[in-house]
């Protein structure tokens, strides 16, 4: 009995590992023509040096839900050749919809 159960250890360990996968789907990009853009999450302050950190950034799989004080909450946009998003800046060093944003989420009350 016990080899019978061991024997079939690898096939529920498979079973299990297919689950977690398939549970966590990755996230889709929007096409807007050939180019695709993502979400990300922000984490940072409000101010032009985090904004501009790219580990601030956490991309998701869809538009997220942001209330709260106004601060920036997301950014959809492209990715460079390393998965990280690409950024455009204001005048104040902020970021700003340009060439690779397409669009921008706020926290506001």
């Amino acid at each position: 009995m016990k080899r019978r159960i061991l024997k079939m250890l690898p096939l529920f360990a498979f079973i299990i590992g297919a689950m977690a996968v398939y549970a966590n789907p990755a996230p889709r990009p929007t096409h807007k023509g050939a180019v695709m853009y993502y979400w990300f999450s922000y984490s940072g302050a409000t101010n032009s040096t985090d904004e501009a950190i790219l580990s601030n950034y956490t991309e998701v799989p869809s538009e997220p839900s942001c209330s709260g004080a106004t601060k920036l909450c997301a950014l959809q946009t492209t990715k460079d050749g390393s998965g990280q998003p690409q950024l455009d800046f204001n005048g104040s060093g902020l970021v700003t919809t340009g060439t690779h944003i397409q669009a921008i989420d706020r926290k506001n009350n």
